[in-house]
């Protein structure tokens, strides 16, 4: 399969870090397949093992953010009712979710991240790669089927 390096393009979508897990599951389903092409398998393993590092780094940005914010439970947890987690105030909740958004708002930085794109018609050659499937690593698919 023909993939092409990380370098943005304007027609490339960008990968946020809200989206990552939902890209490594889509990778992971692909690479899951009956792929022929070591080149293919090769770098479907490097862009999942290069995009769960950065998941490594979002997570624990999220936990720091979550334990600056949200008030603790006696054991030391972070504390929630009905499924909300519990704030000290409401400054600290707008404080919360402002710094939340900007960290899942930020784009992968793909000149420190190696990423391989997949081509479209390198996808349509797999048997069984589902439209679910590619619907969760669209970003990493490059559409040269309808391009003319």
């Amino acid at each position: 399969m023909e993939t092409t390096t990380a370098e943005t393009k304007v027609n490339e979508k960008a990968i946020l870090n809200l989206n990552l897990k939902r890209i490594i599951i889509g990778l992971s389903e692909i690479g899951n397949l009956e792929i022929e092409s070591f080149d293919t398998n090769y770098n479907i393993t490097r862009t999942i093992a290069n995009l769960n590092q950065v998941d490594k780094a979002y997570t624990k940005s999220l936990s720091a953010i979550q334990k600056k914010y949200i008030r603790k439970d006696d054991k030391g947890n972070l504390a929630s009712e009905n499924g909300y987690f519990i704030f000290n105030s409401d400054t600290d909740k707008e404080s919360y979710t402002k710094e939340v958004e900007a960290l899942e708002e930020t784009i992968v930085d793909e000149t420190k991240t190696q990423v391989w794109r997949l081509k479209a018609s390198e996808l349509q050659k797999i048997k069984g790669v589902k439209g679910t499937t590619m619907a969760k690593c669209h970003e990493l698919i490059e559409d040269d089927i309808n391009k003319k």
